[in-house]
């Protein structure tokens, strides 16, 4: 009898211990999706740091989340669903990268914080991010990764759709062209704006 007692106590008091305790006993809760730009950015903070404790960056963590935070807005919103010819997710993939690297055929289904994951991979994989001093070097390393700290980065080539970024309009892609890239899209949006200055200061 007594020990039925104990039973039906244990049954009545562990749901609500595990309910208080529930990071112990649900170990799959899922981070909250970013929505905003604002909070993408604290997610991208966030990223850095681990980038900074893996030394696959030099910078310090909070102004290499500046540049992801600018580079990512450049190339797609920050919108992980973003696919512009072939090219898909806050970075801008290439189908030839995505293969390269073992990636998803396609990745425009997986979140925000899934992508950087693939990003970091990326980063882990060129090897280039300790290049990366400015903001346009981390957009550099995202187009072509061997290029950065160059000024010379490829020819125009209007079929590959690369005379869009010849914005001087000399018929090369340099790193003058980056820049200007990245601050005429930054302009686009105050707050994305404002983190663009403070990393040119």
């Amino acid at each position: 009898m007594i020990r039925i007692f104990f039973v039906i106590i244990a049954l009545l008091v562990f749901p609500i211990a595990t309910e208080n305790f529930n990071c112990h006993f649900n170990p799959q809760i899922e981070k909250k999706e970013p929505k905003t730009i604002e909070e993408k950015y604290l997610v991208l903070q966030e990223f850095a740091k681990e980038l900074e404790q893996e030394e696959i960056i030099k910078v310090p963590a909070k102004q290499f989340a500046g540049f992801m935070l600018c580079v990512f807005y450049a190339e797609s919103n920050l919108n992980p669903k973003a696919n512009w010819d072939g090219q898909e997710g806050i970075n801008q993939l290439t189908a030839a990268t995505r293969r390269r690297l073992g990636m998803p055929e396609s990745i425009v289904n997986l979140g925000f914080v899934e992508q950087l994951q693939l990003f970091k991979k990326y980063l882990v994989a060129t090897k280039q991010g300790h290049k990366v001093h400015r903001v346009y070097d981390l957009h550099i390393l995202n187009f072509s990764p061997y290029k950065v700290g160059q000024d010379f980065i490829c020819v125009a080539n209007p079929e590959k759709n690369l005379h869009y970024l010849d914005l001087d309009k000399d018929g090369n892609v340099t790193n003058v062209d980056m820049a200007i890239f990245i601050a005429k899209r930054c302009k686009e949006n105050k707050f994305v704006n404002n983190i663009f200055k403070s990393l040119s200061a």
